[in-house]
């Protein structure tokens, strides 16, 4: 962040020590009449020992999750309102990863928690490093799995897929208020849907149970797309001409 700068939004993050504790802080700041307005997000100064297990998470649901993980390819995507646990819970499976040797890549905006043995890139678009570029020049590092902080366009939406295409594993946090909103957003952004359910291994949406803790639902593409009685679960949530994004125009 710019401290001279009063004038425009800016988001950023740091690391605070107190009693010999590290705390992770992302800091959002508005510019409003009369001043600013500041608000900090504190991190779980011991997120590095939070693994999986120690998420809450029901046995059924830890097992289906680890089950993904242990894929060479597909996308994970973590859904959930702001503040639910989402950042919490990804950072969870990149450490889990981190322990089986895979090389593990992120593009965040920014960094929100630095984890060691994660490569980590945050987007300066004001220094020319986009999303684009910074996708295009990790793909050329060979990575097994790439983390994209957040799915809000065409591009990142279309860049998940085809990496998760192409042989990597992709983690992907959306915006959304259910776990079939997932599905909807991916169409949304112009994802076609023979491609979405091909690369989707699931979603984990989270939801904040208040005093710190947080309630899972782990659905598997199955249930994303279909109904137990083998009928489409996503028939009357896509028009009949599905709008393709620029990531796949070319492709059709």
């Amino acid at each position: 962040m710019d401290v001279t700068v009063r004038h425009l939004p800016q988001e950023g993050s740091f690391q605070w020590i107190a009693d010999g504790k590290m705390a992770h802080i992302r800091a959002s700041c508005v510019p409003i009449f009369g001043g600013e307005s500041l608000v900090l997000r504190f991190f779980h100064p011991g997120l590095s020992a939070n693994l999986l297990e120690g998420l809450g998470l029901s046995q059924e649901s830890l097992s289906r999750i680890r089950g993904w993980l242990q894929r060479d390819s597909g996308l994970i995507a973590l859904a959930g309102r702001t503040g639910a646990g989402k950042t919490t819970t990804a950072y969870a499976m990149l450490e889990h990863l981190l322990h089986q040797g895979r090389i593990v890549f992120t593009i965040e905006d920014p960094v929100e928690v630095r984890v060691p043995g994660c490569r980590q890139v945050e987007i300066q678009e004001k220094h020319g490093l986009t999303f684009d570029s910074a996708l295009r020049a990790m793909v050329r590092q060979d990575p097994d799995v790439i983390f994209i902080g957040e799915v809000r366009d065409e591009v990142s939406a279309a860049a998940a897929c085809r990496a998760a295409m192409t042989g990597r594993l992709v983690i992907a946090t959306v915006h959304a208020r259910r776990p079939m909103g997932v599905v909807s957003r991916f169409l949304d952004l112009g994802v076609p849907v023979s491609i979405l359910e091909e690369v989707l291994s699931g979603v984990v949406f989270v939801e904040s149970a208040g005093h710190g803790g947080r309630t899972y639902r782990v659905l598997g593409v199955d249930r994303l797309f279909h109904h137990e009685n083998g009928t489409q679960a996503i028939s009357g949530r896509v028009p009949s001409k599905s709008r393709v994004g620029k990531g796949f125009a070319s492709a059709h």
